[in-house]
């Protein structure tokens, strides 16, 4: 108790007022404004109660746990503030920018989530509420050793039946693991009222490597822990906790397996779906007009912040000739029918059909890496590609087209080369697209020959095909086209984890290719793993023009203040080429320009075409400035402008510095690109920047989304057009945090626990052996502007229209 009065007093100094309040390990600063004072005098007062000065709670002798209370238990991490590293460490940091506002954080804040309530005159019960902002709960106040208990009995209230999936955890840690390790058990908030709920221990599942019944440490509840998403609505009492010595009923047995297991949490990023068509708001708070998302510490994205629940299961957004808007996650798709009810189709019947064929016994669908784009064409039937592999087998991978013009029939399936496939995305001028089966882009990891081609001997690992429909409704396709053209190259074409950017175009019967080249060979350099060594042998083949423009411009101005040389043809060159459908032949490729300062693979181009023929290109980088480039004539690749860099605003000198393009064209013309974004400040936001039609210049970038920390990170969003209704979606995933402070490391396994993405310790390099990956929150934003604003996309913004497919 002394020593922790001691420590809160070496912090009471006065903090700068354009400094804000929030706990980080990364730059403590003996800081205390004095409106905190007494935040830390009742963390000084709780610290007395349960030893958060740096001491484990007493063990409890008996069975008895402690009735609930918000002494005991907490919605911050037990070891938050514990040790010497944490020490109250208080840090101030200023807002980046005006939009980025970042209000302080409080004891009071952190631990909104339980209070206590009257159930009678005389006694009290613990309410978790807001599990959107606090997922998870615990308590160390429980005996150390459970031999002999044969259950654990709960005495709940709920205020809603809403069905969440809820998770208690035993934490049972090893100390020869570098996760934590638990004793689970789920179960459903499917009443309203009392209730009272027994869990044979028998019955936990084992997460990690637990010890037995004599370590335990802590006791939780969580919200989030299998990928779920509670709802806003799940408000719930806890009236008491016990352990029980007497015999159970045996748990029913487990549900027998399926022929062919399916691993849903193998894919690199998961959200759990929620049951369709939940009542209850959709939005608690709506976004500002004009303002961007900016996520607060802790992982308070769009969920806590805004209460977002949609009726739907946010995913990657297409719309069919009709406008009418479909929804794909990872293992379904999802539409709304006229009444504005939603539903879905599962997409795993066919794969499991496949999997038969190859006698894998288990499978998962990689999310990441994969074209999430539903397509159409005007004749009724949807396109759907899949990305599978036998789990736990990367080698294995395989792109599979799903397809119906029923969606109350079962999916065909077939098999294409390769490894990873993209779609043609459809924009306002390449409508033409719709009346035919979609053209593919198929690629591969290393060279072979494409699968079919005339010539076996030419080693590609990019090519494309264009499919055919059979008078009985089933695909085929013609032998594959290589489209490289260059020795020793390896091409960059999509679908990249982010951007999901377009490479194809359909006009008046010719496809438009555009590609970027890449030597072979990579740089040994383990620092440099991504960028390739130049090969003459590679770069002669290319044959690009002695006197291009491109081949005397200079890319980095922040380089070149400092005297180092950035010249543009350190980076990848970008080429376009054009397929004839009649001759099935390629014509000479066209040298654009090049993307970014070094030949990455990260550097995928982008590209879209208006409605007078105009194709428009950004060459891309890894956090390098954005070049852009158009055609001079319609319908014309023969011809374009010098590249040019992207400005983000008038006075901004340096660029557009950008990674992993999404670029779409409207009805009017207008362009909209939407990145990664680490202009002026590195944080890796994401930003839209959009171009008038006829205009030179492009408008002042918005952000859309600002994360917590200037960190690394990754948002794998995608951005779809609707030509008919002149709407924008954006996809993208929020709370992927792939670089932790101490106190984010926390936090991200008190709420995240299974996910595997954080060991114990940030520097610990042992990852959690289960099937939870990355946690992550799916958001889908749309805009009515022209990307001037955005807000979430509730039902109402579905409505519209009605579609070509009829469940």
């Amino acid at each position: 108790m002394r020593m922790a009065f001691i420590k809160l007093m070496n912090f009471m100094n006065p903090i700068p007022p354009n400094e804000f309040f929030y706990l980080q390990n990364r730059t403590p600063a003996r800081a205390f404004r004095l409106k905190e004072i007494l935040a830390g005098l009742v963390l000084l007062h709780l610290a007395a109660l349960t030893h958060l000065n740096g001491q484990s709670a007493p063990a409890i002798p008996s069975a008895e746990i402690p009735a609930p209370n918000t002494t005991n238990w907490s919605c911050v991490p037990p070891g938050f503030l514990k040790g010497p590293q944490r020490d109250l460490a208080i840090a101030g940091k200023e807002n980046r920018r005006m939009d980025w506002v970042r209000p302080p954080i409080t004891l009071k804040d952190l631990t909104a989530g339980l209070r206590m309530a009257k159930e009678s005159p005389t006694s009290e019960v613990l309410v978790w509420e807001k599990l959107h902002c606090f997922p998870t709960i615990c308590t160390e106040a429980v005996p150390e050793d459970w031999t002999g208990f044969q259950s654990i009995e709960f005495k709940f209230s709920s205020a809603a039946a809403t069905g969440d999936r809820l998770t208690i955890g035993v934490l049972a840690d090893n100390p020869q693991t570098g996760y934590q390790d638990f004793f689970c058990k789920d179960f459903n908030v499917d009443w309203t009222g009392k209730k009272t709920l027994v869990f044979p221990l028998s019955s936990f599942e084992k997460i990690g490597s637990p010890l037995n019944w004599t370590g335990i440490k802590g006791l939780y509840l969580f919200s989030r822990a299998k990928g779920d998403s509670p709802d806003p609505a799940t408000v719930l009492g806890i009236e008491s906790v016990k352990l029980s010595k007497e015999p159970v009923q045996a748990p029913p047995p487990m549900a027998a397996k399926q022929e062919i297991e399916y691993s849903p949490l193998g894919s690199t990023i998961w959200e759990a779906p929620h049951p369709l068509n939940k009542k209850g708001s959709e939005i608690l708070t709506p976004m500002k007009p004009g303002a961007p998302i900016v996520a607060q510490y802790f992982f308070q994205n769009s969920r806590a912040l805004f209460g977002y629940y949609p009726h739907y299961n946010p995913g990657y957004v297409s719309t069919d000739p009709k406008g009418v808007p479909f929804i794909r996650i990872t293992d379904r798709i999802q539409w709304l029918d006229n009444n504005g009810i939603w539903h879905e189709k599962s997409l795993l019947d066919p794969i499991r059909e496949f999997s038969r064929t190859r006698k894998w016994t288990h499978f998962t669908i990689l999310a990441k890496d994969a074209d999430p784009t539903i397509r159409f064409d005007c004749a009724g039937t949807i396109y759907v590609l899949v990305q599978v592999e036998q789990d736990g087998k990367w080698s294995s991978q395989i792109p599979l087209l799903l397809y119906t013009s029923d969606l109350n029939q079962p999916w065909k399936w077939l098999e294409l080369p390769g490894i990873f496939a993209d779609f043609e995305k459809v924009g306002a001028g390449n409508l033409e697209a719709l009346n035919k089966p979609p053209v593919l882009a198929l690629r591969s990891t290393q060279l072979s020959p494409a699968p079919g081609a005339a010539n076996p001997d030419k080693l590609e690992n990019t090519y494309l095909v264009t499919l055919e429909k059979r008078k009985d409704g089933t695909l085929t396709f013609p032998p594959p086209a290589s489209i490289g053209h260059g020795k020793s190259e390896f091409l960059l074409m999509g679908p990249t984890h982010d951007g999901k950017a377009n490479l194809l175009v359909s006009r008046k019967g010719k496809i438009y290719v555009l590609y970027a080249s890449c030597p072979v060979k990579a740089d040994p350099d383990p620092k440099k793993v991504w960028e390739r060594p130049l090969d003459p042998v590679w770069w002669e083949s290319l044959k690009i023009p002695a006197d291009h423009p491109a081949n005397k411009m200079m890319l980095d101005p922040v380089r070149l203040s400092k005297g180092e040389p950035s010249p543009c043809s350190d980076g990848v060159p970008v080429f376009v080429r054009v397929f004839d459908t009649t001759t099935r032949k390629f014509g000479d490729p066209v040298f654009i320009g090049f993307g970014g300062r070094f030949r990455d693979v990260h550097n995928t181009p982008a590209m879209t075409v208006d409605s007078k023929g105009i194709f428009h290109v950004i060459l891309m980088g890894h956090n390098d400035p954005a070049l852009y480039s158009h055609t001079l004539k319609p319908d014309d690749i023969t011809e374009w402008t010098p590249p040019t860099p992207i400005n983000i605003a008038p006075d901004k000198k340096y660029g557009c510095r950008a990674s992993y393009a999404a670029l779409t064209c409207d009805r009017n013309d207008n362009l909209h690109f939407m990145y990664r974004s680490d202009s002026d400040v590195y944080n890796h936001r994401l930003d839209i920047i959009s171009k008038n039609a006829g205009s030179e210049t492009w408008n002042t970038a918005r952000s859309v989304f600002v994360p917590m920390t200037d960190e690394y990170h990754a948002w794998v969003h995608s951005l779809c057009y609707d030509p008919v209704h002149d709407h924008l979606f954006l996809c993208y995933f929020e709370g992927w945090l792939e670089t932790p402070t101490q106190d984010l490391d926390l936090f991200h396994r008190f709420y995240f626990p299974f996910s595997g993405a954080i060991p114990k310790g940030s520097n610990s390099t042992d990852k959690l052996p289960c099937p939870y990956r990355r946690p992550a929150e799916a958001v889908v934003l749309i805009s009515k502007d022209s990307g001037k604003t955005w807000s979430h996309a509730t039902t109402p913004d579905f409505m519209p229209g009605s579609s070509v497919i009829h469940p």
